[in-house]
């Protein structure tokens, strides 16, 4: 069974015995879904509906490249039809969780389960200070990315007719609040992005023109990450000319102006990079739950006291090793989703279930155009090697196979054109 989108999806759903229900088709929600379809491709009498809000994936390590404009938005989005799924599709959003009643309510109707599996993600945390929400960009979304890119395209053209120093000044700095994943790779895209543009749309301008500002109110960068790792990424940061600012803590955004524990910052582009949070239908699940509202679950990935329900992804509190909670990366959310479609397989055959584990297989950061910070087991590498990595790494787990050839040359030549 290929894929499917809309009323035909639930035909054969509503008709099994077994009605496997995942709701999102991030790479938890998608991994967990493309799994059980291979585990149980030979049992009959059971049907997999996955019900996501949009027809495709986002594939969000691609986030960057977009708001770099070095590939088309188009490449960051993997439509499910391009992808030999063995399981059935529904464009809807989510609004309710019922289990009591073992159902679903979508924007399409009510879905009965026999499992769910939840992998809803998560939200930007935009906190309630002085009009964060109207003042500054959040980076999470696709729209965002590209959001992200018109900004400093508009401000780069503003700034070459701007003859105030200090107003041309303001438009061409950048202000990234965080210091994670997220806040790191932004500020090296964004500084890199107004330095070409400056020199080409104002030559002869000062190499000092361009300033794009970190802020981090932790003692250092990727606060929860090794402190080598953190150091390593501060020089390179400040090696490429992102200002770094830590143990500095955000007050309010006033237009066009990002004010702090220390001072007031002039920035024409504040994007907000910090901190994510369970959706409201995660966030009412009974249990217990995370700061962010993330579900704790048990060490079988499943809702306390509700034995055929699974959360995974950014919408789970999941305790690791050393009783610290998983990262909420795209690679651990894989990770997740394989883990909950074998127990859900081995279960339905009667076998035995071993509690999850995390495993890493590294961290890669992307640090700008031929530039990167990678993390393989002991080894650090960084500079054009770690940014080869990433490319390598994501190409290869790109789930449509048949898009991996289009996708690289676009990579390619967005590394050697002008954006």
């Amino acid at each position: 069974m290929s894929a499917e989108v809309g009323s035909q999806a639930k035909r054969p759903y509503d008709a099994a015995d077994i009605r496997i229900l995942v709701l999102g088709g991030g790479f938890a929600g998608h991994m967990a879904a493309r799994t059980l379809a291979a585990q149980l491709r030979s049992v009959e009498r059971v049907a997999i509906l996955l019900v996501n809000r949009d027809d495709a994936m986002l594939y969000t390590p691609l986030l960057w490249k977009v708001a770099a404009g070095e590939i088309p938005a188009r490449d960051a989005v993997i439509p499910y039809h391009d992808v030999d799924q063995g399981f059935a599709v529904l464009t809807a959003e989510v609004e309710k969780i019922d289990l009591e009643r073992r159902q679903v309510r979508t924007s399409a109707g009510v879905h009965p389960y026999d499992v769910l599996v939840v992998a809803l993600g998560s939200v930007p945390a935009v906190p309630d200070l002085s009009d964060v929400r109207r003042n500054a960009l959040t980076f999470h979304t696709l729209s965002d990315a590209v959001g992200v890119r018109a900004r400093l395209r508009k401000a780069v053209e503003a700034a070459r007719d701007e003859p105030d120093p200090a107003e041309r000044r303001a438009l061409l700095t950048a202000a990234v609040v965080g210091g994670g994943d997220t806040g790191v790779e932004l500020a090296a895209t964004m500084r890199e992005y107004l330095t070409s543009a400056v020199r080409r749309r104002l030559p002869g301008a000062p190499a000092d023109l361009v300033r794009v500002v970190l802020l981090e109110r932790e003692a250092r960068l990727m606060p929860f990450g090794p402190p080598a790792v953190s150091a390593t990424l501060q020089q390179i940061l400040e090696s490429q000319g992102v200002e770094i600012r830590l143990n500095e803590a955000v007050t309010g955004v006033e237009p066009g102006v990002l004010m702090t524990s220390r001072g007031a910052v002039p920035a024409r582009t504040i994007v907000w990079a910090t901190g994510v949070r369970a959706p409201d239908v995660v966030r009412r699940l009974p249990g217990r739950h995370a700061v962010n509202g993330a579900v704790l679950v048990d060490s079988y990935l499943r809702l306390p006291g509700y034995p055929d329900v699974y959360v995974i992804g950014d919408a789970a509190a999941i305790y690791g090793r050393a009783d610290a909670l998983v990262p909420a990366t795209a690679q651990a959310a894989e990770g997740e989703g394989r883990y909950a479609a074998m127990v859900i397989a081995r279960a339905l055959a009667g076998y035995e279930i071993r509690p999850y584990r995390y495993t890493t297989r590294g961290h890669l950061t992307l640090l700008g155009r031929r530039n990167g910070l990678a993390e393989v087991g002991p080894a650090t590498i960084a500079g054009l090697p770690a940014w080869l990595l990433w490319h390598g790494y994501y190409l290869s787990r790109l789930p449509a196979g048949r898009r991996r050839a289009s996708l690289a040359t676009d990579l390619a030549l967005g590394s050697l054109r002008r954006r």
